[in-house]
């Protein structure tokens, strides 16, 4: 996979990359790198509620103290 600036390209099907990045997930759920690779993906896919879903992983993982139990 390669990262780019401002875009996320996934080579090859989309749907394969975003089953390669759904797994990554399961495993390591905490791998902010990986949570934020799915976050623009969904962003670019213009699926803004997954992709907010994924940022917000980020934050509560980032700081565990906040509640974010609105979503």
């Amino acid at each position: 996979m390669k990262l780019s600036k401002m875009t996320l390209e996934i080579p090859g099907d989309r749907e394969e990359g975003e089953s390669a990045l759904l797994k990554a997930v399961d495993l390591r759920p905490r791998a902010s790198d990986t949570l934020f690779r799915l976050a623009g993906f969904y962003l670019q896919e213009n699926n803004f509620s997954r992709s907010a879903y994924f940022a917000i992983l980020i934050l509560q993982f980032a700081i565990p103290t906040l509640e974010f139990s609105n979503f």
